[in-house]
C-alpha cells in the first residue's frame, strides 16, 4: 500500500469515525428531559456496557495424585492397586470399586467485575464410565460466553489426556434467555477402560473456568497446562 492509499484509508476510516460520533450525539440530544450532564452519563454508561460484554476472565485449580504419606506408607490408591492384582481375564466391571472421583470444584467467581459464578463436578470409572455436570448463573445485566474444562492427564510417557469440555451463554438482564447454563453427561468411554491402569497408577488434573474465550484455543491452553511439558501420545476428547 502506498503513503497516499494508505492516508486516504486513514482519512477514511476518520471520517467514518466522525460519522459515528455525530450520530450518537444527535441521538442523544434528541432524548427529552435530559441535561447535558445526563447525556453524558448515558453515553458513558454505554460505552461501558459495551465494553463490559468483552471482558475476559479465567478461574481453575490444578491437583495431583498423592505418592505417598508422610510417614512413607503407600497412597490408599497406590494401596489398593497393589492389593488388586487382577487377572487379565477378569471382567474390567467387577473393578468398579476403583474410581476416581467425585473431583468438585466448590462454587467459584470470577475476578473483573464479571457476575458470573458455577460449579463442576466429575468422577471416573475403571470400566469406562464417568459423569461430569456443571453449572453457571449469571447475576448482573451482561451476558456472557461461558467456557469450561476438565483435564486429567495420566501416568504414561508420553502422557494421555482426558478433557470434558463445556461452551454455553447466560444471558443477563439486558438479552432474552436464560441466567442459567447447566451441563451434565454420562456414558462408557472405552478409551477411559483402556488406559484406567495408567490413570489409577497416577494422575494428575486441572479444570478452569473462562467467560468470552476463544474455545478452541482455550482448550489447546489446558492440555498444554496439565501436561507441564511433557509430551503428549493423544487426547481423549468428551464435549458436553
Amino acid at each position: 500500500m502506498s503513503v497516499e492509499s494508505s492516508t486516504e484509508t486513514t482519512r477514511a476510516a476518520k471520517t467514518l469515525e466522525d460519522h459515528e460520533a455525530a450520530k450518537n450525539a444527535r441521538a442523544a440530544a434528541q432524548m427529552p428531559g435530559l441535561s447535558s450532564t445526563e447525556t453524558t452519563r448515558v453515553a458513558k454508561m454505554l460505552e461501558d456496557y459495551e465494553a463490559a460484554t468483552h471482558t475476559r476472565a479465567a478461574v481453575g485449580l490444578s491437583v495431583e495424585s498423592p505418592e505417598s504419606f508422610a510417614d512413607g506408607r503407600p497412597s490408599l490408591a497406590n494401596r489398593f492397586a497393589d492389593a488388586v492384582q487382577t487377572p487379565a481375564t477378569y471382567p474390567v466391571e467387577t473393578a468398579a470399586a476403583q474410581q476416581l472421583g467425585p473431583w468438585d470444584t466448590g462454587y467459584f467467581g470470577f475476578p473483573s467485575g464479571v457476575a458470573v459464578g458455577g460449579y463442576s463436578n466429575l468422577v471416573l470409572y475403571s470400566n469406562g464410565a464417568y459423569n461430569c455436570s456443571g453449572h453457571f448463573h449469571v447475576s448482573g445485566a451482561i451476558s456472557y460466553d461461558t467456557s469450561f474444562v476438565w483435564a486429567v492427564r495420566d501416568s504414561n510417557v508420553p502422557a494421555v489426556v482426558y478433557t470434558f469440555a463445556h461452551t454455553g451463554r447466560v444471558h443477563g438482564t439486558f438479552e432474552p434467555g436464560s441466567r442459567d447454563d447447566d451441563w451434565g453427561k454420562s456414558e462408557i468411554l472405552p478409551a477411559l477402560a483402556e488406559g484406567w491402569p495408567a490413570l489409577w497408577t497416577h494422575w494428575n488434573y486441572h479444570w478452569e473456568a473462562r467467560v468470552n474465550a476463544d474455545f478452541s484455543v482455550f482448550l489447546d491452553d489446558i492440555v498444554k497446562l496439565v501436561a507441564a511439558g511433557t509430551a503428549i501420545a493423544k487426547v481423549v476428547s468428551v464435549f458436553i
